[in-house]
């Protein structure tokens, strides 16, 4: 689901430039590296909220086309995750009238994550998702947003939407979080999606009469790992590619991972047994949308089209964490699976460790003592704003699938409320 049609470039088309003929006469190069401006460039006139696309061509007219690289983090064209990219693609592509031109770099093919900071500086890669999850030391303050990401309860739908809203708004309102990434020299478009419920998807039945003594759990980040030992475990580092051997052969008996990443790497079937909470969540993943050096050096109404477009990679993010969400619903059937949420000592057991960590990032000056609440209010009041909208939880996980309709319009609607509540007053000025 993408926003298309004439309606949508009616009433969201935030995309006309009011920029001169000098300015659109600068040469901006069709390759990454080598997109053209001088300082004049980011004295043109922008667009406020609103404009058309009719109006926005009409202004690039004289602009000769320009290629920006931009490196998801999807795999492949035919990874659950890259609607994102392809959607953000044909959206600026078409506002643009092919002015401005998105080559994707699928793969990572450009950079690896532990290098694409570097990439984004150099000029190889103009647009890209990065992982700061690992590298904790390099992004204490994102380290922070993965701690903070346990307040809120994993359930398919509500949690999903107000997790994810509330972190990006808290995410742009804290001045730590966006001097980390200023420090690493890449401007914030989406500054942290907490990516999807992160669940314990397991091998075999995890029960509460069994409990967790013993258990091999692959964890993902340095707050998982804390609850995953919380709970009596052993947390277990593994890449990826590995989980499903390692769940098959029985070398782990639990991975923690989102529903989007386990379809992605063929590990629902192995592991069709899940444990969630509605209350707290097992540490989420983490990402950010970034532009690199080529990005300052655009027109001011180019680089307001690119940050407009991050509401249509946002809606994206939600509606792949939901289908995630569906698949595990499916793959419970599917695979005689099951599903439960963690009883109240747990649940104790977990939110323990949330205060102990967070209390640690205040007491070290990572993140201001409010973190807490301001991340608490906030998750609340996202949630309700989803019940009203139509998205609160009529159900739990395993029948998730049952009563909830992927082909509702309300998930854009609640992207467009987040844009225009949140992201808006951050556009490029």
């Amino acid at each position: 689901m993408g926003f298309q049609g004439s309606n949508w470039q009616t009433t969201r088309g935030k995309f006309a430039a009011l920029a001169t003929a000098s300015i659109f006469g600068l040469v901006l190069s069709g390759c990454a590296g080598s997109v053209g401006g001088s300082e004049d460039s980011n004295e043109s006139e922008g667009l406020p909220l609103g404009a058309t696309a009719a109006e926005y061509q009409e202004a690039l007219a004289d602009m000769p086309e320009t290629t920006l690289v931009y490196q998801p983090e999807a795999p492949s064209g035919e990874a659950i995750s890259s609607p994102r990219a392809l959607e953000f693609k044909k959206r600026v592509e078409e506002v643009s009238g092919g002015k401005l031109k998105i080559e994707i770099v699928w793969g990572q093919a450009v950079a690896g994550y532990s290098e694409v900071v570097d990439a984004l500086g150099d000029g190889r890669v103009d647009i890209a998702t990065i992982l700061p999850i690992y590298s904790p030391a390099e992004f204490p303050v994102n380290d922070a947003f993965i701690v903070g990401s346990t307040l809120g309860g994993s359930s398919p739908l509500a949690g999903e939407l107000a997790s994810n809203a509330a972190l990006l708004e808290v995410a742009w309102n804290s001045e730590e979080f966006l001097a980390e990434l200023d420090s690493h020299g890449v401007v914030p478009l989406i500054p942290f999606y907490g990516d999807g419920n992160q669940f314990a998807m397991c091998s075999s039945e995890v029960s509460e009469d069994s409990g967790w003594s013993g258990l091999q759990n692959r964890v993902s980040s340095s707050t998982q790992n804390e609850q995953i030992s919380a709970l009596g475990a052993s947390p277990v580092s593994l890449e990826y590619p590995e989980i499903y051997e390692a769940l098959q052969r029985g070398t782990i008996d639990c991975a923690m991972a989102h529903g989007a990443a386990a379809t992605g790497n063929g590990f629902l079937e192995v592991a069709p047994h899940y444990v969630y909470s509605d209350e707290v969540s097992f540490g989420r993943g983490a990402q950010s949308v970034v532009a690199g050096s080529n990005f300052e050096k655009l027109p001011l109404a180019a680089k307001q089209l690119i940050f407009d477009e991050m509401l249509t990679l946002f809606e994206q993010q939600l509606i792949t964490s939901i289908q995630g969400n569906i698949n595990i619903s499916n793959a419970i059937d599917e695979h005689n699976g099951s599903a439960r949420t963690l009883n109240d000592e747990e649940v104790a057991q977990l939110t323990d460790v949330s205060a102990e960590l967070l209390d640690e990032k205040v007491e070290a000056g990572v993140v201001p003592e409010g973190f807490y609440d301001e991340l608490t209010e906030s998750i609340e009041k996202w949630r309700a704003t989803a019940a009203e909208m139509g998205l609160g939880d009529e159900g739990d996980l395993q029948s998730f699938s049952e009563w909830y309709n992927p082909e509702t319009d309300a998930v854009r609607d609640f992207a467009e409320k987040v844009y225009d509540d949140v992201m808006a007053e951050h556009r490029p000025n």
